[in-house]
């Protein structure tokens, strides 16, 4: 099964920032292998919850342009529900390219 891995903080707080930080670094290292993704509407739609939390691991005056900060609030408290969402329906986007079209296994 393809999930993310999030770890817990001393309150037994879920944080999945740091996973997405990471997630969207290795995107940033392929970006031209991601363009792909990048261009697709569903795929690119399915990278916005991560993008979005990734945001808030870096520095306020770093961030870009994110979700309305109720938005945010409630992706972080149902993060653990919907990455999973997430990184399955990008491997169902990257299973469905023929192979030379996009990333590639190693």
């Amino acid at each position: 099964a393809y999930a993310p891995i999030l770890w817990q903080d001393a309150s037994g707080n879920t944080v999945a920032e740091d996973w997405a930080a990471g997630f969207m670094q290795a995107v940033s290292l392929a970006s031209d292998a991601w363009k792909a993704a990048l261009a697709d509407d569903d795929a690119s739609l399915l990278l916005i919850p991560i993008a979005s939390l990734a945001q808030t691991a870096v520095a306020p005056e770093e961030r870009g342009a994110s979700l309305p900060d109720e938005a945010l609030d409630t992706l972080l408290e149902d993060a653990e529900q919907i990455l999973p969402v997430c990184v399955a329906g990008l491997r169902r986007f990257w299973r469905g390219r023929s192979t030379g079209a996009g990333m590639t296994r190693h």
